[in-house]
């Protein structure tokens, strides 16, 4: 059986816009579901289904029944609408994570001298952690989430600066304001967001999906970050590593 997570992670980088919208529906669908039709998909999308073979095919699978089983095996189905396990954000964001791009971040930070911030609600606190390590490792590390600082930052930007884009769904309308400004300055950014096709990561240099379930109680946004904690854990560690053998 063929691993989704990898396989994504080998070949996402292949798909044009509305195929990673394609993907992002069949990834959804299936969360609560266990069947879905090529006709279903093809015609939500106004598409023939040649276009989600298509689809498949780029992902390495030999079509699109291939690509749903894959799925269905590799997502754990969530009908309850509760969060995935600690365990299973783990193991699913260590699949997502690809090497190549935590070493070409690896080589921003050293080439950079002001890292940036900027993330909303409980994407702050994984940030706040990570910013206290790099401080200790000598750089200068800020974290912003209320808009009018997160702007005035964006506007003094430049290319001197790397900055690290946090929003689980990647549509948080604050980051995608700020990020265009610092983009416009100069500045070098890398996106994390949810597996999906969305507007952060579209503006960043470098994009890095983790496992996300979004879970909300009483209206409010109670989603686990566990998985953004991951990855910066594993970016410091190499980081670290890194330093010590210079």
């Amino acid at each position: 059986m063929r691993n989704f997570y990898s396989n994504i992670q080998e070949n996402y980088s292949k798909l044009n816009e509305l195929e990673k919208e394609i993907l992002e529906f069949i990834k959804k669908e299936l969360s609560s579901k266990d069947h879905l039709s090529l006709n279903e998909v093809s015609k939500q999308f106004f598409v023939s289904p040649n276009t989600v073979v298509r689809l498949a095919k780029k992902l390495g699978y030999t079509g699109f029944v291939q690509l749903r089983e894959d799925i269905i095996h590799s997502i754990i189905p969530n009908p309850n609408n509760q969060s995935l396990s600690i365990d299973n954000q783990l193991v699913q964001t260590k699949k997502l994570l690809k090497n190549e791009t935590i070493d070409e971040i690896i080589k921003l930070l050293d080439s950079k001298n002001e890292i940036l911030f900027y993330a909303h609600g409980l994407s702050k606190y994984p940030c706040d952690i990570a910013a206290d390590k790099f401080r200790i490792l000598g750089k200068n590390a800020t974290v912003y989430n209320e808009r009018h600082l997160m702007l005035h930052s964006a506007i003094h930007a430049n290319n001197d600066t790397l900055i690290f884009l946090v929003s689980m769904s990647g549509q948080t309308k604050n980051l995608v304001e700020c990020a265009n400004v610092a983009s416009v300055n100069g500045a070098t950014m890398v996106s994390i967001t949810g597996l999906s096709q969305n507007p952060i990561e579209k503006i960043a240099d470098l994009s890095v999906f983790v496992d996300y379930q979004k879970q909300v109680f009483e209206g409010m946004d109670i989603s686990s970050r566990f998985s953004v904690s991951y990855f910066f854990e594993v970016l410091i560690a190499k980081y670290l590593d890194r330093l010590n053998n210079v």
